[in-house]
């Protein structure tokens, strides 16, 4: 549906989120069936290959200075929501 466009960089030829997949719906995640007998975890519920990590620091000028960093970026607004 293109919502989110304008907030992504496309990386290579990939240009949009790869999952989860266009075609399937709520009833045929419903019918996956467990990874293991008995448990809850499907194909449907759990990380694809493809899912990224990240790592942050984030920290105050007075220890960016402290600890002879050197700033790669600079937040100018956070907001939080829910707990």
């Amino acid at each position: 549906e293109g919502r989110f466009a304008r907030e992504t960089v496309a990386y290579g030829n990939v240009t949009a989120d790869e999952g989860p997949r266009r075609d399937t719906t709520l009833e045929k995640m419903a019918g996956l069936r467990p990874v293991v007998e008995g448990g809850t975890i499907t194909a449907a519920c759990s990380s694809q290959v493809s899912d990224g990590a990240a790592a942050l620091l984030i920290a105050s000028e007075r220890a960016v200075a402290e600890h002879g960093l050197t700033p790669r970026a600079r937040v100018h607004h956070l907001s939080v929501r829910g707990e």
